[in-house]
């Protein structure tokens, strides 16, 4: 299925340096038509956006590569180095030219970007993080998706240089804080997928929330698509911190069933006294139990569309 055009020169050096890479395969999953982009180890296991231990150097990288049992390669960004991938999808038609929203932006960021293996979106890399806690957030206002990824989160990597742009990745902390505040301060274009919750709203039923937490557990492991990547599982980690330690119980079985985890009980609980430490810290959209809620109708439609 491999079609973009992989430059492994044009990639930066200081990426290469890093012990931070990752193969990847594209995987069919029920009841979705377009295949997913998983990371790998270069002994093919799942690779984990969390687990250093599952990542390999640049070296071994395009040795495993070599192979042809991988698609490509990939890059993990994590808190603790300084970049953030900036994706904007579906942005290049038929003869390669941008939108111009998207030209605007990319001009600004003026750092190493590549032509993602769709070949029809860019991806920007630049020196900066993001003002929030948490992997990133992305927006979709009808005419583009936008994302913005600063840790725990794995980059296709092309080498396809945008031409006419840094062949560096530039630091670039005070454009990615003003383009991050106009793009997610712009009414509608939020992307947090957790609903507003009204102060006068009375909280649920604990029985409740568990209910939901089951099902989307059981969903999840019945296809695979509800919340097995870092994201959507925060979303929800969230969502039980809004209910305080009431649901320390629900949020730790939410980790422990998360196949995208290893986790022990200890490690389940450790994560969600961290999720209820930095709970409003967020300068996103507010998560709310609400949010479990609505991944759980989420859930149901999901069902609904697979078993037909």
């Amino acid at each position: 299925m491999k079609t973009f055009n992989l430059q492994i020169e044009n990639i930066p050096q200081e990426l290469k340096s890093l012990n931070q890479w990752v193969m990847w395969k594209y995987v069919q999953k029920k009841g979705i038509k377009k295949p997913d982009k998983v990371p790998f180890t270069t002994s093919e296991k799942n690779a984990k956006v969390n687990n250093p231990k599952t990542w390999t150097d640049y070296s071994k990288a395009l040795t495993a590569l070599k192979t042809g049992k991988f698609d490509g390669i990939g890059f993990v960004v994590t808190k603790d180095d300084p970049y953030t991938g900036v994706d904007f999808d579906e942005c290049l038609d038929a003869n390669g030219k941008i939108k111009p929203t998207i030209a605007a932006y990319i001009k600004k960021l003026s750092s190493y970007t590549e032509i993602t293996v769709s070949n029809k979106g860019l991806r920007t890399w630049v020196k900066g993080k993001l003002p929030i806690v948490g992997t990133g957030k992305q927006q979709d206002n009808g005419k583009g998706k936008i994302e913005f990824y600063h840790d725990r989160r794995f980059f296709t990597m092309t080498g396809n240089m945008l031409e006419d742009y840094p062949a560096k990745i530039e630091e670039r902390q005070p454009v990615i804080d003003k383009l991050w505040k106009k793009i997610f301060s712009e009414k509608g274009t939020g992307s947090s997928t957790a609903p507003k919750q009204n102060p006068q709203q009375p909280p649920p039923d604990m029985a409740e929330v568990e209910q939901a937490i089951d099902f989307i557990i059981k969903e999840n492991n019945r296809t695979g698509l509800i919340y097995n990547n870092h994201n959507a599982w925060l979303q929800l980690m969230f969502g039980c911190a809004s209910l305080g330690e009431g649901a320390r119980s629900l949020a730790v079985k939410l980790t422990i069933e998360n196949t995208h985890y290893d986790d022990t009980a200890t490690d389940a609980d450790k994560k969600f006294t961290q999720c209820l430490k930095d709970y409003g810290k967020n300068t996103g959209e507010p998560v709310t139990w609400l949010t479990i809620f609505a991944m759980a109708h989420t859930c149901r439609n999901n069902q609904i569309m697979t078993d037909r």
